[in-house]
């Protein structure tokens, strides 16, 4: 029996690896993802877009909406790059290799959005991922 090449526990087998890659050549955007970070960043994104959107509303509206995003906002960054006990573990020493791929997300979208709010919003929480993954 040949000797497998080892593969992180999160990719599973050697065999599942192979499989993916041979069903799915074209990667994550051609199926569904294999990356649970997704996750992350949608939820990211829609509570930075319902920040903004708080802004526009007044008095206490105001006040309950931008505080169940920010509220939101935090609660993902605990799950995926707080201390643990995380939603999502990471149960190696070091942070989890998902911080860069939602930073990276998070900047991509921000990029692609008109300058103002949501882009510095963005912007800000991917900065937040980063700072609070390398705790």
């Amino acid at each position: 029996m040949a000797h497998e090449p080892w593969v992180p526990p999160y990719f599973g087998s050697w065999a599942d690896l192979i499989s993916y890659v041979l069903h799915n050549p074209f990667g994550p955007s051609r199926g569904p993802s294999p990356d649970p970070w997704r996750l992350a960043v949608s939820g990211l994104v829609t509570a930075v877009n319902a920040k903004v959107l708080a802004a526009t509303l007044e008095g206490a509206l105001r006040k309950q909406a931008e505080e169940s995003a920010s509220s939101a906002i935090a609660r993902i960054l605990d799950d995926y790059c707080g201390t643990p006990p995380k939603a999502v573990p990471w149960p190696f020493p070091g942070p989890p290799p998902w911080l860069i791929p939602i930073a990276a997300e998070l900047s991509g979208i921000a990029n692609m959005v008109e300058a103002g709010a949501l882009r510095d919003g963005l912007n800000q929480v991917a900065g937040q991922v980063m700072q609070r993954g390398m705790r």
